[in-house]
């Protein structure tokens, strides 16, 4: 079997242009079959564009989508051999939530017992079999949400896509259905394409995820590749809270360079960041990488402060720290019933492993 018989979805050089506004730009992407698959991105970043591309809702201005290994880029949607869910689920009101699962067989003119077996067979893999004589406006945001997705599975596609499929819900619901989800689509074995802005929900259910700024692609990899090991300041900062830690290049040796932040000296991991001698540097530490010392400390990556403020988050406790000669950093450590009072004077410390070498790139809007 080809690499690309292994893949449900490959998009190559995909753009798609509004007038003079480029939405989509360049975009090459390959999903591979049975995995839970993520876009995520702020507001206007183009994976909502995406995904309607793929679901033939949407035009290319330029480029090829593959599905197993066909062209589907002029396929009109209806022909294509994937599945949508919308936010809302869009429900048909007067329809019973049995009738809705079948609604799509019906449309195919499968046999009604056939068709009613497979919705029956469905409703139980959702757990909601119970409701089958309800209508709609009796279920409840998830009930809906899930009906919606049953209907969509019935018709076994290989692809399902789902836009932002959980974002009306409340939190709870949200953290429940984010487990149901992903439960269900190992069960299935479906490769599904998640359309979110949601950090939490994109690295809890994705096999691996896409992060996009600007109608590109920055990244493409696992939750714990793009988490620690960000290819770009935009992916550090858009995937939970990062400390930017910035510097001169002073020398490098190894997969390892040394940097002068003014006042300490940092030694971080370079990957392949290029490092010149003399040039400006930005270093990622993620502040549950620091620990806090209130005895000094000397070497690499100790940075005297003080602490500014502390903030009790639960299971975590979030310490403020003004560096001296240097920028605040943010520490998470567990909470203690003797927390560091604030004015204390502290060392931050984090090992080399935590400190990423960054190459230049735009910060996220405020809006993630």
């Amino acid at each position: 079997m080809t690499v690309e018989e292994r893949l449900d979805v490959s998009c190559r050089r995909l753009c798609k242009r509004f007038a003079d506004v480029i939405v989509v730009d360049d975009v090459d992407l390959d999903i591979r079959s049975g995995e839970f698959f993520s876009l995520l991105g702020p507001s206007g970043c183009g994976k909502t564009t995406t995904l309607r591309m793929l679901a033939g809702l949407e035009h290319p201005s330029s480029g090829t989508i593959l599905l197993g290994g066909q062209d589907i880029t002029q396929v009109p949607a209806h022909r294509r051999a994937t599945n949508l869910v919308f936010q809302q689920g869009a429900l048909f009101p007067h329809l019973t939530v049995a009738e809705n699962v079948e609604f799509g067989l019906r449309a195919e003119r499968l046999d009604r017992a056939e068709a009613r077996k497979r919705a029956g067979e469905m409703l139980e893999l959702v757990g909601l079999a119970h409701l089958r004589d309800r209508r709609p406006a009796q279920l409840s945001g998830g009930q809906a949400q899930r009906i919606a997705i049953a209907r969509a599975l019935v018709k076994r596609p290989p692809v399902l896509l789902l836009d932002e499929p959980l974002s009306a819900l409340d939190l709870k619901l949200q953290v429940h259905m984010r487990r149901e989800l992903k439960n269900l689509q190992r069960e299935l074995g479906t490769t599904f394409v998640c359309v979110t802005h949601n950090q939490t929900e994109a690295l809890e259910m994705s096999d691996r995820l896409a992060v996009m700024n600007g109608g590109r692609i920055e990244q493409v990899g696992t939750g714990p590749e793009i988490y620690l090991r960000p290819a770009s300041r935009f992916v550090a900062s858009f995937i939970g809270e990062t400390n930017f830690v910035e510097g001169r290049v002073m020398r490098g040796t190894g997969d390892r360079v040394i940097l002068d932040a003014g006042g300490f000296v940092v030694e971080a991991r370079h990957g392949d960041v290029a490092a010149e001698p003399g040039g400006r540097a930005s270093v990622m530490v993620r502040p549950e990488s620091i620990e806090l010392h209130t005895e000094g400390r000397t070497g690499p990556n100790n940075a005297r402060g003080t602490v500014a403020d502390l903030l009790y988050l639960g299971n975590t406790m979030r310490y403020v720290v003004e560096l001296d000669g240097g920028p605040g950093v943010t520490v998470d450590t567990r909470p203690t019933l003797r927390p560091i009072a604030a004015g204390t004077p502290v060392t931050a410390s984090w090992p080399v492993d935590a400190a990423v070498l960054l190459p230049a790139g735009q910060e996220p809007p405020d809006d993630h």
